[in-house]
């Protein structure tokens, strides 16, 4: 009997502690249920604001319309992302203070514009304009670069193409080269009949240039001296009538007719200085260039 009885206890004690070690488990698999639960929620409520992050990305801002006082205020204030005191915004709208307050007043609670005091005065700004990321600033900086590169090379180029139209444009066009052409042909015939008549004649002796360079020293200097007499004469009239030598000169062309040596450009006027001899046994003649004032 004592047997018996030692044996049914270590049954109840066994059966004690398996039912002990079930209720472990059954513990232990609440809480990774729990924990896989509360990683579920984590996860939807972290997908959930990245979709409403993704939303708000994507709302863009739509423009009001200015038909009214409102739709003033609001496309103004859209338009320039930047904060307004209430005189520029009555500036820009020509809406009655008033009205420009109430207006105000309703978008603000509206949420669509943002206001702040500073001191006795009142900003206001658009809330719709969102401000950009640190990347995106950068990648405007980095496509700011390349486009100034671009538009270096760019100026490079249209100086070089400007330079090419420039000596392009200088050089003649086909009908004034072929007029040049023949304006040389035809100086060049000029030319060599000259030149056929002078050696036609025959070749000048010594004593033939001694006497013509005579005749020429001697005709200079009687011309100088006239000349000369003449500018006197004119010198003198001048002072004596109190007028200067060009106004007198005017002042006689009025009443007949008073010519210079200088009016006749077609005639070449002589050289200041007369013609040397011929003295050297090797004699030979050069022309020399027509005397210009």
């Amino acid at each position: 009997e004592e047997e018996e009885e030692f044996e049914e206890q270590d049954c109840e004690e066994s059966k004690d502690g398996d039912m002990s070690y079930d209720e472990d488990e059954k513990g232990v698999s609440e809480k990774k249920k729990k924990k896989k639960e509360k990683k579920k929620k984590k996860k939807s409520s972290s997908s959930d604001e990245e979709g409403k992050k993704k939303k708000k990305k994507k709302k863009k801002m739509v423009l009001a319309e200015p038909t009214d006082a409102r739709g003033k205020i609001h496309h103004y204030l859209q338009t320039n992302c930047r904060p307004f005191g209430l005189c520029q915004v009555l500036a820009k709208t020509q809406v009655e203070r008033g009205v420009a307050e109430a207006m105000l007043d309703q978008l603000i609670r509206n949420e669509l514009v943002a206001s702040k005091t500073i001191g006795n005065n009142k900003i206001y700004w658009s809330v719709e304009h969102q401000a950009c990321s640190i990347d995106e600033i950068e990648g405007y900086q980095k496509k700011a670069a390349d486009y100034k590169t671009q538009m270096s090379q760019i100026e490079k180029e249209i100086t070089t193409i400007a330079k090419k139209t420039k000596a392009l444009l200088a050089q003649p066009t086909n009908v004034e080269l072929d007029e040049n052409l023949i304006q040389a042909e035809s100086i060049l015939n000029e030319i060599t009949s000259k030149v056929e008549t002078a050696t036609s004649r025959g070749t000048i002796t010594k004593p033939q240039m001694q006497q013509a360079t005579k005749e020429h020293n001697n005709l200079l200097s009687t011309w100088i001296q006239r000349k000369r007499a003449c500018h006197e004469i004119i010198d003198d009239l001048s002072e004596n009538f109190d007028m200067t030598k060009k106004t007198f000169i005017a002042h006689i062309e009025e009443f007949s007719t008073f010519e210079t040596d200088e009016d006749f450009s077609k005639i070449p006027l002589p050289p200041p200085k007369p013609i040397p001899l011929a003295t050297s046994k090797k004699f030979n003649y050069v022309r020399r260039p027509a005397y210009r004032k």
